[in-house]
């Protein structure tokens, strides 16, 4: 927008130009957020679960059991998953037995918030998160610390990849 006193305000000829680089700029932002968040996940969500499969016991087992068949519902139905995914997560914090990671993982839910937005899930994104929380449940179960770990790294790293593909429009 231009602005001549005494003339009005007028769209600039290269606004169209302007506005597409200024979204290219908050998208870029936006991105290189993600990517934090997904760096941040990816150092201490693998560690949760190689704590959590050597403390967790059969009640929390059948909880996140329980999450994953609700998650499995939903997705069938076409319905919002990500509160079930983000309780799975919970739940695994919570079988560490540690408060300070259980409080550290609720004080963390609104920047958790946007690697989980309702805008980058997909039906893809759902059918891998719900095969990956089964292969973290399965470590789990076994109470196999290594395997969790490892289960959680690839789970985050599949969803990382999912959204920044979604995000660029490949």
């Amino acid at each position: 927008m231009i602005s001549k006193p005494g003339a009005g305000t007028y769209i600039a000829e290269n606004s169209q130009a302007n506005l597409a680089m200024a979204m290219g700029d908050a998208f870029a932002r936006e991105r290189h957020r993600l990517d934090d968040i997904f760096e941040l996940r990816l150092l201490l969500e693998p560690q949760i679960a190689h704590l959590a499969a050597q403390r967790i016991t059969k009640k929390e087992l059948q909880k996140m059991q329980s999450l994953i068949s609700a998650y499995t519902k939903n997705m069938r139905d076409g319905l919002p998953v990500y509160f079930y995914d983000q309780a799975f997560h919970d739940a695994i914090a919570a079988a560490t037995g540690n408060q300070s990671i259980t409080l550290l993982m609720d004080q963390m839910h609104e920047l958790l918030r946007e690697s989980r937005d309702e805008a980058l899930q997909s039906s893809v994104r759902s059918a891998k998160s719900l095969e990956d929380h089964q292969k973290i449940l399965e470590a789990l179960s076994m109470r196999d610390p290594e395997r969790a770990r490892e289960a959680m790294t690839d789970h985050l790293k599949h969803t990382r990849e999912i959204v920044f593909t979604s995000t660029t429009g490949e």
